[in-house]
């Protein structure tokens, strides 16, 4: 991030499910305000599935808040989202992710949600299977919130 790159918070309404979640009804994410007007997402999402990490994206000011309006163009990075069954599980996912390339924010010091960025150089096939495992082996579930890498 270059310091002289204004950050802004670019807010994504949320659509809840019929069991409340998420949790909220709006996501804040950092960005950065780009000399043409738009957005380049600097934060790995928790909740929407409008963008990832990298995008640009549009926004316009709402009552005092920039509420996003389109995705513009994709950075080709994946966001995912791992919910660990248990919370003592979280250190082995994240060592896992990041020896895979992947980067990550969870909530918390002690959350069990996960966001994940895969990013676009990285082969996800590796990043799969190791998330398959521990789905396998129950130990955490697993989004594909935005995906733009292949399986194969």
């Amino acid at each position: 991030m270059n310091a002289e790159t204004p950050m802004v918070k670019v807010v994504f309404a949320l659509q809840q499910d019929e069991h409340g979640y998420p949790p909220v009804g709006y996501e804040g994410v950092w960005a950065e305000h780009l000399a043409d007007g738009t957005f380049r997402v600097n934060n790995i999402p928790f909740h929407t599935y409008e963008a990832a990490f990298g995008d640009i994206v549009s926004a316009v000011e709402e009552d005092g808040s920039l509420m996003f309006q389109n995705l513009i163009k994709p950075s080709g990075n994946s966001l995912l989202r791992v919910i660990a069954l248990r919370p003592e599980e979280v250190p082995e996912l994240c060592a896992g992710l990041s020896k895979l390339g992947c980067e990550f924010e969870r909530t918390g010091d002690t959350g069990s949600l996960v966001a994940v960025n895969v990013p676009k150089e990285i082969d996800y096939s590796p990043v799969f299977q190791f998330l398959k495992r521990g789905m396998d082996e129950e130990r955490w579930g697993v989004e594909e919130a935005v995906l733009c890498h292949s399986r194969t």
